[in-house]
């Protein structure tokens, strides 16, 4: 099983991901 840690880093490195991409790229992810 995962345990409650594992999934809250997992969660904040796919939160970070997410902004990084619309940070880096705004104008692909608006277009």
């Amino acid at each position: 099983m995962i345990s409650t840690r594992d999934a809250l880093e997992q969660a904040h490195i796919f939160n970070n991901k997410d902004e990084h991409l619309a940070i880096k790229q705004p104008v692909e992810v608006t277009a």
